[in-house]
């Protein structure tokens, strides 16, 4: 005989929910997507994703290295290494907390310039977005 009650059957299904809601946000990772306006540099894709911002934008490489320099300079983040080659800029840096920060610039499939904001080893979310905000404040500028 099958007994199970109304109740029972909703709390198996409301369990049943939250398991495979759990599931679908854990399958995403850490991931927030967002579309800015960056006037006069073109409009900016944003996203972070597993500890990475990653921006595209229009602009060249040079131009890119010399915002993420600007930018860490005025947050008072030490630059360590900085330059580039060809199609491809990085710079690196160290916070005042020791965390590096690795920024790197380079063309991708969609004829966009590609930059990767990373801090420490995990990410840092909010710093890594402050950080891309100053680069694409610049960026506005030079263009």
């Amino acid at each position: 005989m099958n007994s199970i009650t109304q109740k029972q059957r909703n709390i198996k299904n409301s369990s049943l929910l939250a398991i495979a809601l759990l599931g679908a946000v854990s399958a995403t990772g850490c991931t927030t997507l967002m579309i800015a306006g960056a006037a006069g540099a073109g409009a900016a894709t944003v996203a972070y994703v597993q500890g990475d911002l990653e921006l595209e934008v229009d602009s060249s490489a040079q131009n890119a290295r010399r915002a993420a320099e600007q930018t860490l300079k005025s947050m008072e983040i030490e630059i360590r290494d900085s330059g580039s080659t060809g199609q491809t800029a990085t710079v690196i840096g160290r916070t005042w907390d020791d965390r590096k920060v690795t920024i790197i610039a380079e063309p991708n499939d969609t004829g966009l310039l590609g930059i990767s904001v990373r801090v420490g080893t995990f990410g840092d979310e909010k710093l890594s977005y402050d950080i891309g905000d100053g680069i694409l404040d610049r960026l506005k500028q030079v263009s």
